[in-house]
């Protein structure tokens, strides 16, 4: 999450930030922005104007701190789609959902002289 979050924030894609919680909420890093804040009550999340309208990295972190509460493996098992072995690529996730779950991020690849994808 962070990593993603990350790429896209610093290449400005502030529209592209968004995760759900597990329990389906959707968190759009654009609403954040706005000044709107999550209140979570038991299962449940609604936003809230609280905040003046900002985007500083401070602020982009809270939201993060946010998202790391309340997802994780299990929201982006559900969130992710799946791809075919054979079409892997460099930032694909191995994902298991969970608590506790698992993610491995594919960081390299190579091919080795039968055409077998190694990475």
């Amino acid at each position: 999450m962070r990593l993603r979050a990350e790429y896209l924030w610093k290449n400005q894609r502030y529209d592209e930030i968004h995760f759900n919680f597990t329990n389906g909420f959707r968190v759009d890093y654009s609403e954040w922005m706005k000044g709107r804040r999550i209140i979570v009550n038991g299962n449940k999340a609604y936003w809230s104007n609280r905040s003046a309208p900002s985007n500083t990295y401070k602020d982009f972190w809270k939201y993060m701190e946010m998202v790391f509460s309340y997802a994780g493996t299990l929201s982006l098992s559900k969130e992710l789609k799946p791809v075919a072995i054979n079409n892997i690529e460099i930032g694909h996730i191995f994902i298991q959902g969970g608590s506790p779950g698992h993610a491995i991020i594919v960081v390299d690849m190579a091919t080795n002289s039968n055409g077998e994808k190694m990475f």
